[in-house]
């Protein structure tokens, strides 16, 4: 059944119009207005000789913001006599509009009928830069004669809706405009937020005001016609006005603080709404950097001091597991030959890598959690970074670019294996996210999903074939990509379709990464959570577990922007309450998604951030290239690095890591 627009054109013009006519105080006409008049041609319905057609509606905008049209509505045309426009004058302030009824008399004679309603302008100061047209047309036939059907179909629902909050109080919300399948032609959109029709408008965008600050809404839109069809409601999307900024945030960055905050609120509006209180038993991590392999070229490898002293401050935050980085070339005895190191030499440095890591397994399987139980080891046995890791003085850039993609793929899965056999962690993720692999390892071939798949798949079959120790029971496989990947769904696959690392049978789950609060969904959701829970839904259905092996809410709304950047900004302590308001929806989202574990990857914000006013120098932001900021980005993360290490000394947690054991603590659940 066709819909039809609820409103009536005579209820809802005239209180339009009574508001259109008052000018908000303060309010000056700075700019030109411009008309935008919707549909541009209007069929009306036919009639037999002696009728009058139904009456039509169009809409009239003004397009400027700061401004006010005068406007009035004039006829020309073959038809004009019989033709009229209610109301044929009028005021818009701002970017608002006003719907006009289009109606025509009874005409002597049958035939075709066609009028022009022009809309100019009317004392506007300045005056309006444009004027409008719509074409009248309509046909009377003669007594008995078979009518054209009339038009009953609503246009199509509007699409691809976004918001975005512009301020304190303000909203800008847009959309994709639909067609009208009866006509083609559209008259205009009425616009609701939080179920409630507050405007109607011409344009495929608005601009709402007078919002409270912080405050939650949901915005929908529907199209008519000039039948007044209406189409369904667009699905609502969410969006959250702007708080006040903190003190202390440096005025560089209030507007970034001001869109990472909104978001955030957003988004945990979001996911609690679908809670059902269920906690589920996930293993709480974080990443092990005290033997992240893109640390550089290691000197020590028996001494664990630094690694003790990382696992109890695990342990006092209530965690039972820990991420490791730990992948290729670091256990290839072909890498340190490609340094100059001697045969004896290499086999000797992937020796004392062995020793090291099978240490720092043991220390993570000598430690229990509260239950007594042994702690899980991680193990991310992704490429050394190079790109994005350019202070390390292990680059093996080099390296990568002298090998095919063959001897690539071989020399990996051996070194996948060798950590599989020696290290025996709990959880072998053998690869993470394949857009950085194809990035810092030279291998554009990954940026194929099938490609990377199959690099995947032998992988799998390699551990298999070596007979692990453990495989798929004590040493679980898994493999996986950021939430921001290309094709993402091509990577993943289609649960019971054997496609993707989902139809890899030797994967036991799947791994996804989370970190940018860029882009959006079709809820308003920030797109990378909403895309990590359909991952996880569509791992579940294959059969698999699903797990998070990193996530941090990274301060930054620009897409592309350099990692380097990104990484540096996060450890500035004006940041803290925003990490602190992220906690519980990334905690909210692992336990309705049942996951494997959670693992947080900027650990070092647990302990103590760096405080802003005593920088050894300040990026600039936003940076004129990614490279911009790189010596400045290095000498702050080593300052970093000094500060996180001494709290930790000290057995001091910052106010995020309280909120981070508190929340553990509340979700936790015995394993």
């Amino acid at each position: 059944m066709p819909m039809k627009f609820s409103f009536r054109p005579s209820a809802i013009l005239a209180p339009m119009l009574i508001a259109a006519m008052l000018l908000p105080p303060g309010m000056h006409a700075a700019s030109a207005p411009a008309f935008s008049v919707s549909p541009s041609n209007l069929y009306m319905a036919a009639v037999a000789k002696g009728a009058a057609p139904a009456a039509q509606i169009i809409v009239v905008n003004n397009t400027v913001a700061s401004s006010i049209l005068k406007w009035h509505a004039s006829l020309s045309g073959s038809g004009a006599a019989y033709c009229a426009v209610n109301p044929s004058r009028g005021t818009l302030v701002g970017q608002s509009a006003v719907m006009l009824t289009v109606s025509a008399s009874v005409p002597a004679v049958g035939g075709s009928y066609q009028c022009t309603v022009t809309l100019s302008d009317n004392g506007s100061s300045p005056p309006a830069t444009n004027s409008g047209a719509v074409n009248v047309s309509y046909a009377v036939y003669a007594q008995g004669s078979t009518l054209p059907p009339a038009n009953n179909t609503p246009p199509d629902v509007p699409q691809y809706l976004s918001v975005a909050a512009t301020g304190s109080s303000t909203v800008s919300f847009n959309w994709y405009g639909s067609g009208d399948p009866a006509n083609r032609y559209v008259a205009g959109y009425a616009v609701y937020r939080d179920g409630a029709q507050i405007a109607l408008t011409g344009m495929t965008s608005y601009q709402d005001s007078g919002l409270a600050k912080a405050s939650y809404h949901t915005y929908t839109v529907t199209a008519f016609d000039s039948s007044q069809n209406a189409s369904a409601e667009a699905p609502p999307i969410a969006v959250t006005t702007f708080a006040p900024v903190p003190a202390g945030v440096p005025a560089t960055y209030q507007s970034l603080y001001q869109g990472v905050q909104s978001n955030m609120a957003t988004d945990f509006a979001l996911v609690n709404a679908q809670s059902t209180g269920a906690k589920y038993p996930v293993n709480y991590s974080m990443c092990l950097m005290s033997a992240n392999d893109n640390g550089g070229l290691r000197l020590n490898f028996t001494d664990l001091t630094a690694v003790d002293q990382q696992l109890n401050g695990a342990q006092a935050l209530g965690m039972n597991a820990v991420m490791v980085s730990l992948g290729f070339p670091i256990f290839d005895q072909n890498f340190y030959e490609f340094l100059g190191q001697t045969p004896a030499q290499a086999q000797q440095t992937v020796q004392n890598y062995l020793t090291f890591y099978e240490l720092v397994a043991q220390d993570i399987h000598g430690r229990k959690d509260i239950n007594g139980t042994p702690m899980r080891m991680i193990v991310e046995a992704n490429p050394l970074l190079t790109v994005d890791n350019p202070g390390t003085n292990m680059n093996p850039a080099a390296y990568y670019q002298s090998l095919s993609f063959a001897t690539y793929e071989q020399r990996r899965s051996a070194n996948t294996v060798t950590t599989a056999q020696s290290v025996q962690p709990d959880y072998l993720i053998v690869q993470s996210e394949p857009d950085t692999d194809a990035r810092d390892g030279y291998r554009p071939e990954l940026n194929t999903p099938a490609t990377d798949v199959a690099m995947v798949q032998l992988m799998v079959n390699n551990l298999a074939a070596a007979k692990v120790p453990g495989l798929h029971s004590t040493v679980k496989l898994g493999a996986g990509m950021g939430t921001w990947q290309t094709d993402w769904q091509e990577y993943l696959g289609t649960p019971g379709a054997a496609t993707g690392l989902l139809g890899i049978t030797g994967l036991d789950g799947i791994d996804n990464h989370v970190y940018f609060l860029t882009g959006q969904s079709a809820s308003g959701m920030a797109l990378e959570l909403d895309t990590s829970l359909q991952m996880i839904a569509a791992v579940h259905a294959a059969g698999k577990f699903a797990s998070i092996c990193e996530f941090w809410p990274h301060k930054s709304l620009i897409v592309g922007e350099s990692f380097l950047d990104v990484d540096t900004r996060d450890s500035f302590n004006f940041w803290a309450p925003l990490d602190q308001q992220y906690i519980p929806i990334i905690f909210e989202m692992a336990n309705q998604g049942s996951l494997e574990y959670l693992s947080a990857f900027n650990d070092g914000e647990f302990w103590a951030y760096e405080p802003y006013t005593s920088l050894p120098c300040l990026p600039v932001y936003p940076a004129g290239t990614a490279s911009q900021n790189q010596a400045c980005d290095l000498s702050i993360l080593s300052a970093v690095t000094a500060t996180v290490q001494s709290a930790l000394g000290r057995g001091q947690l910052s106010a995020t890591g309280t909120a981070y054991k508190a929340e553990i603590a509340a979700y936790w659940m015995p394993h």
